[in-house]
């Protein structure tokens, strides 16, 4: 109980305008890494989850999967 009482009285004082945004903009200037690291980053975290797609064996197999596959795509023409 008294700790509770302790938590809501530190909850209710008052906080001077300004110092949480002027630490958060702070935190977020700095530059943790170089942007070519969290882009390679990324890019073999995407490449790892992607599955790979089915390769046709021939011609025919591919006019199939062209079919089924623009049969799903909504048309972008008027």
């Amino acid at each position: 109980m008294r700790r509770t009482l302790t938590l809501v009285a530190l909850a209710l004082l008052p906080v001077p305008a300004g110092t949480a945004s002027e630490r958060i903009a702070g935190a977020l200037e700095t530059e943790l890494q170089p942007p070519a690291i969290t882009t390679y980053q990324i890019t073999q975290y995407l490449a790892r989850r992607t599955p790979t797609l089915p390769t046709p064996a021939t011609g025919a197999d591919w006019t199939v999967e062209a079919r089924r596959l623009r049969s799903r795509t909504p048309s972008t023409r008027s």
